[in-house]
């Protein structure tokens, strides 16, 4: 539920509520009733939604062959199991120290007051540069570099960070209930899932760029780069 907060607070007052929908569906599902096939079919469609990320970032790295099926399904697995719970342990983490006595009496020393402040308020950025990072270094069927995939995630991240602060203004500035009513909340949600995938490409495009700046416009068009199976 953090997490998922912290993704859709550019939405404003309504990430709260959206949030708990979300966690209202998960609560409501009774896995003895779902059945075996039922739990095949929910980890089949998140291997599928992660095959078209992986087709997106292959499009953009030149590469026209997906992972094979068994590498497909445990690559994936890994994904979805521990990005979520790296990113879950990082709030975790963060809120704990917060709440620490001994950091509570530091913060009341200046400069060091000051500096866990900006400390606590870099942690968002750092958690979604990180999370850019290992999506883009991953995710694509290619060997990627460390130093190209940190780039494209750091500036995606500051983006990203940047157009949440910038898409929250929008929405709280802007009288849109008013003309769509109830379905302005789905409308907002959509033009921010749009905007933000927009960003992940953006950012997957310049580490391709920085890895191999060969294929920038202009250049003589090389061979394609290898897959993951042919380095």
């Amino acid at each position: 539920e953090p997490v998922l907060e912290r993704l859709l607070a550019p939405l404003g007052d309504q990430a709260p509520e959206i949030a708990g929908h979300i966690i209202g569906f998960v609560d409501n599902m009774k896995v003895g009733v779902l059945g075996f096939l039922g739990v095949i079919l929910l980890v089949y469609t998140a291997v599928s939604m992660i095959t078209k990320v992986e087709s997106s970032f292959n499009f953009i790295w030149k590469i026209g062959q997906t992972r094979g099926f068994s590498r497909r399904f445990s690559e994936y697995l890994v994904v979805l199991m521990v990005g979520p719970m790296v990113v879950f342990a990082a709030l975790g983490l963060t809120a704990s120290v917060r709440s620490n006595q001994l950091v509570l009496d530091l913060m009341t020393i200046e400069p060091f007051g000051a500096l866990i402040l900006f400390l606590t308020h870099m942690v968002p950025y750092l958690l979604i540069v990180g999370v850019l990072t290992f999506i883009y270094a991953y995710i694509p069927n290619t060997r990627v570099r460390t130093g190209p995939a940190a780039l494209g995630g750091l500036a995606a991240g500051v983006v990203w960070q940047s157009a949440s602060v910038g898409f929250a203004t929008f929405v709280a500035n802007t009288n849109y209930k008013a003309i769509y009513s109830g379905f302005a909340v789905v409308i907002v949600l959509l033009l921010w899932i749009y905007l933000g995938w927009l960003i992940i490409l953006m950012g997957c495009r310049l580490a391709f760029y920085i890895q191999y700046p060969r294929y920038l416009p202009g250049t003589d068009a090389p061979a394609p780069p290898p897959s993951r199976d042919r380095v």
